[in-house]
């Protein structure tokens, strides 16, 4: 609650969830590119959004992190595979920072989504 007595709601979350939400068009856009920008990057992110008087949701913004692997990752990778253990990730992230992990790993390219799952 506002000073002013007026109310809104507020609400964190991953990007197309939030996208929901939204009424304009043009924003959701933008979001969903700017998303796709930064996953290619490796750079996770959060989108913020809020009511405005009327009850409308409007994006506020996103937050933007980076989660790299631990630094011995690679390495311990490159290990169990000379061992013949064929090493596979699993993760709940959006695609595109699966892929750029991946890369980053040297896990080949051989990136699903959930769809492929029996």
């Amino acid at each position: 609650r506002m000073s002013t007595g007026e109310t809104f709601k507020t609400t964190k979350g991953a990007p197309h969830i939030l996208c929901r939400l939204l009424k304009n068009e043009q924003v959701v856009q933008r979001v969903e590119a700017d998303v796709k920008d930064l996953g290619s990057r490796g750079i996770r992110c959060l989108a913020v959004a809020k009511t405005d008087q009327n009850g409308t949701w409007n994006m506020l913004g996103l937050l933007t992190f980076l989660d790299p692997p631990r630094p011995d990752t690679k390495d311990t990778i490159d290990k169990a595979n000379t061992y013949g253990v064929e090493v596979k990730m699993i993760t709940g992230d959006h695609l595109l920072i699966a892929k750029e992990t991946a890369r980053v790993l040297g896990l080949g390219m051989d990136i699903r989504d959930s769809s492929a799952l029996p």
